[in-house]
């Protein structure tokens, strides 16, 4: 009989990317139905105790949060990005928005360090998925969007394609368990 097994690293290593990416596509559907900090900040605080990084993970996942930040606070000054609600504000962003970029880069180095994709494809997954995570949040009513605007919209696209890349350069060295 031919059993079919698998290295104990192997099997850790995809049930921490299978859990790290159910909970935060919880954590961006819960922000979307409800964009409060008052559940967000222990959320990600049971997150990472249920799936810690080390120093230099969370290091890398502030500066590329920090610079998320700064890109969608420049998209909400020149007019591209609008939002619905008032909200506490950090860095020209909401609050809410803040925690989501963490939430997300904090994935998202875990998610480029597990899977081993080629570059283009990262890229690919970037110029689709940041997007398509806007224009689900625009349908949420969080927020409006001038995709129509394709000097700004093209951009847009194109620091979701890097992003990725962004992460896997910084995060080269991080084993991911």
């Amino acid at each position: 009989m031919f059993t079919l097994t698998f290295p104990l690293r192997w099997r850790r290593q995809t049930c921490r990317l299978i859990v790290d990416s159910v909970v935060f596509q919880l954590f961006w559907l819960a922000t979307m139905l409800a964009p409060l900090p008052v559940w967000q900040l222990p959320a990600l605080l049971l997150w990472a105790w249920l799936s810690p990084f080390g120093r230099r993970q969370w290091l890398i996942a502030l500066v590329l949060a920090s610079l998320g930040i700064m890109v969608d606070g420049l998209w909400l000054n020149i007019g591209w990005l609008s939002l619905t609600e008032p909200a506490a504000l950090v860095a020209g962003v909401p609050l809410w928005l803040a925690l989501l970029w963490l939430a997300c880069c904090r994935y998202l180095l875990m998610l480029v360090a597990s899977v081993r994709w080629p570059l283009w494809a990262l890229s690919l997954f970037g110029a689709l998925g940041g997007p398509a995570s806007y224009a689900a949040a625009a349908a949420f009513g969080h927020a409006s969007i001038h995709w129509s605007q394709l000097v700004i919209t093209l951009p847009f696209v194109a620091w979701w394609a890097l992003l990725p890349l962004l992460v896997h350069r910084l995060g080269e060295t991080h084993d991911p368990l």
